[in-house]
C-alpha cells in the first residue's frame, strides 16, 4: 500500500490555516509519515472516511474526520483544541472531537467485552448493553448491569 499512496507534501500542508504557515512544513512531513506507516486496514478506514463526507466538505470538516479516524490524532486534536490562544475557526473545528458520535462497529468491540467478562458474567449476573453510550480514542463505552453475589 506505501508505494502506491502519495500525497504530495503541499497537500498535506494546505491543511494548516494560513495563520500557522511557519508549521506547514513540519505538518506535511509528519503526516504524510504517520500516513505512509498506517496499515492498510486503517488507512482505508482513513480514505472511507473522507469518501463519506460531502464532495464540497470545508478543510477544516475534512481535517476533523481526518483526526477522528485515527485515535492517536484525535486525541492530539483534542489537546490541541484546549489552547484558548489557537485561531478560534481551527478551535472550534478541533472542539468537534471532543463530542463525536461512537462509530466503532459492534463487530469490533463486542467479542473484545465478552472475552473479558467472561470469567464474571455468570458469579455476577453480568449483562452488557450493545448500545454503546460514548466512544473515546481509546475506549468505548457500553452500560452494564451487575449483582453482587455476596449481598
Amino acid at each position: 500500500m506505501a508505494e502506491i499512496f502519495q500525497i504530495d507534501p503541499q497537500d498535506l500542508a494546505d491543511l494548516v490555516p494560513d495563520c500557522y504557515a511557519e508549521f506547514r512544513p513540519v505538518v506535511a512531513d509528519s503526516l504524510s509519515f504517520f500516513l505512509q506507516h498506517l496499515s492498510s486496514s486503517r488507512l482505508a478506514e482513513v480514505f472511507q472516511a473522507q469518501a463519506d463526507l460531502p464532495a464540497d466538505a470545508r478543510l477544516l470538516r475534512r481535517l476533523v474526520a481526518f483526526l477522528h479516524a485515527c485515535p492517536a490524532l484525535h486525541k492530539i486534536g483534542q489537546v490541541v483544541a484546549r489552547n484558548r490562544h489557537l485561531d478560534p475557526e481551527l478551535r472550534r473545528h478541533l472542539q468537534e472531537l471532543e463530542s463525536v458520535e461512537p462509530h466503532t462497529p459492534i463487530e469490533q468491540w463486542w467479542p473484545m467485552l465478552a472475552r473479558e467478562l467472561a470469567p464474571a458474567m455468570e458469579e455476577y449476573q453480568i449483562h452488557a448493553s450493545q448500545h454503546v453510550l460514548a466512544e473515546g480514542s481509546v475506549a468505548v463505552v457500553v452500560p452494564l448491569t451487575w449483582a453482587d453475589p455476596h449481598q
